[in-house]
């Protein structure tokens, strides 16, 4: 089959922007699966997909995939022309460019989040600064696909069954949203996010660059933080007090407190052994505070590895707060160190681009909504 050259560098264009990004989309349509064996479950995965992050293996955070996508892809809308949705009068049938179906994809996995996924809800505004891109989309195409689907009655949108008003529908929210982000509120707004992002960034590699002489032969330890089920009363009260999804960011400040005094009680037990560390805190896929620490710990020779050790501190840490009437933790540890030392390149260069991933290019597209002074990594 002949592919128009336009075609081919759309495509070309949509694929290089998901690269750069690290997305990885997986979409089902009706024309992939027509070729296989009829089966219900199979036509019943038309129009549906899912996105994630290669950065997210490490994390429990499906959240910031989303946006990431979400900015991105609009994004591309000036840079690919459109129109995205179609209607053809000699078919009588919508007709969606690859760039379109994913912003359906963005919508319908948004929708999903909200309704099944984050039981406390999406309250950007009160715990996430997001790029203005993602805010456009979820003010402009979210509400118009919402529509759709509610009067398709499924969980995505099925471009098979997309009208001519229902295309109107999409391109006028198309146009609103490009109106909106020309303006100069849209583009300040990107710009804060985006020199943090280079602020933090050449922060962290000052400290990296003291480190690095030590880091190449250092353990990588992944720490996750969570907030223990059924405990949590802190973060119960607050969300207790009316509408959950609305709390602040008064929890994940909490929090931050508790990861930083787990850090503390491991510098304090064991003080010529933690070479380095970073920390942050952002929200779980059950919206719940969670707290990320990466630690660069001298190489243990005992019998008992940093993940064991670790978790034993962990446990004393817990009977201490539960004996002063605090909420216990969950800490899951993960050691990087093997998989580290198995990519292809030097380890100094690894470990740079690991502390990159956690740590900073989520600033691009969204931060925790802290106060300045308490944004500082450790």
């Amino acid at each position: 089959m002949h592919v128009p050259k336009g075609l081919k560098k759309k495509k070309s264009l949509l694929e290089a922007a998901e690269a750069k990004a690290g997305l990885l989309v997986k979409q089902y349509s009706a024309e992939q699966l027509s070729g296989k064996r009829r089966d219900a479950r199979l036509e019943s995965l038309a129009g549906t997909g899912h996105i994630a992050l290669k950065v997210t293996r490490y994390l429990d955070d499906d959240q910031i995939a989303l946006c990431v996508a979400m900015h991105t892809y609009m994004g591309l809308l000036s840079k690919i022309a459109g129109p995205h949705f179609d209607w053809n009068e000699a078919s009588q049938c919508a007709e969606v460019s690859e760039l379109g179906k994913r912003l359906l994809l963005c919508a319908d996995l948004l929708d999903e989040h909200l309704v099944r996924k984050i039981p406390l809800g999406w309250n950007d505004e009160d715990v996430y600064l997001h790029s203005a891109y993602v805010g456009l989309f979820r003010a402009s195409l979210v509400v118009s696909i919402d529509k759709i689907r509610t009067r398709q009655g499924k969980h995505f949108v099925d471009c098979r069954l997309l009208t001519q008003e229902d295309v109107a529908l999409l391109q006028r929210a198309l146009k609103t949203a490009l109106r909106w982000m020309a303006r100069r509120h849209s583009c300040s707004a990107n710009r804060r996010l985006y020199v943090e992002m280079l602020k933090t960034k050449r922060s962290i590699a000052k400290y990296v660059a003291a480190l690095e002489s030590t880091t190449s032969q250092a353990v990588a330890v992944l720490v996750k933080m969570d907030v223990v089920e059924g405990y949590g009363s802190s973060w119960a009260a607050m969300a207790g007090k009316g509408d959950p999804s609305h709390i602040g960011v008064q929890p994940y400040l909490a929090f931050f407190k508790t990861a930083s005094k787990y850090i503390a009680m491991l510098q304090k037990t064991w003080p010529e052994s933690l070479i380095g560390h970073f920390s942050k805190v952002t929200r779980s896929n059950q919206g719940a505070p969670q707290c990320v620490i990466l630690l660069f710990l001298q190489p243990e020779s005992g019998a008992h590895s940093w993940k064991t050790k670790l978790q034993a501190l962990h446990v004393d840490f817990n009977k201490q707060r539960t004996a002063k009437l605090y909420d216990p933790s969950h800490l899951t540890v993960t050691d990087l160190t093997p998989s580290i030392r198995k990519q292809s390149g030097v380890c100094t260069q690894q470990v740079r681009q690991l502390i990159e991933d956690l740590f900073v290019k989520e600033l691009r597209y969204r931060r925790l909504n802290l106060p300045a002074r308490r944004r500082s990594w450790s």
